[in-house]
């Protein structure tokens, strides 16, 4: 008998601790033109790199945007809608693929992702980047690009990108592997 007296008891306090969620009003966060505007490439768009030793490979742009869903949860997990903006370039030779990526957190806060194969760069933390004055690239030049390092390389290859050079007008500009090797726009 007592069993059941105590089983109720624990029963009746866990209910009463329950949290009241009642409706909990959807987080909703969207990126701002100016934020869209930091990635440079369009749709269907081509862009080249050559390698320091020769090689041309092509890459082809897709574009992709919308609205993603989520949830932010404590006690109780309350929905989440933002915008991503996502460009996806894929290569014409067996390379690495490269992805450029923005999300909203919220009306202020946005993630800024750069990916080389299976590598990732953030443009948003300090500590990843350096903002030099200008790069030369054969022979152009290019203002403001940002030189970012590989902090998370995870995939064990022995070779793999060591650092990206970029910016928001002309996108990826000049990519260093960690064999110092390279790959630049053209």
């Amino acid at each position: 008998m007592i069993k059941y007296i105590i089983t109720a008891f624990i029963i009746a306090n866990v209910g009463f601790c329950a949290p009241d969620c009642g409706d909990r009003i959807p987080i909703e966060s969207s990126l701002p033109q100016d934020v869209n505007d930091q990635i440079p490439y369009q749709n269907d768009q081509s862009v080249v790199f050559k390698h320091n030793l020769g090689q041309e490979i092509k890459y082809t742009i897709i574009r992709e945007s919308g609205r993603g869903e989520g949830s932010q949860c404590d006690a109780c997990c309350t929905p989440v809608y933002y915008d991503f903006d996502r460009t996806h370039m894929t290569p014409d030779y067996p390379s690495f693929k490269m992805e450029v990526s923005l999300e909203s957190y919220d009306s202020i806060r946005f993630s800024h992702i750069l990916s080389v194969g299976d590598s990732y760069f953030n443009l948003k933390g300090e500590d990843f980047f350096t903002l030099t004055d200008s790069l030369q690239v054969g022979d152009n030049y290019f203002k403001d690009v940002y030189k970012i390092k590989n902090r998370n390389h995870e995939s064990g290859e022995s070779i793999y990108p060591d650092s990206v050079y970029y910016n928001y007008s002309d996108g990826f500009l000049k990519i260093v592997m960690s064999n110092n090797e390279f790959y630049e726009i053209q």
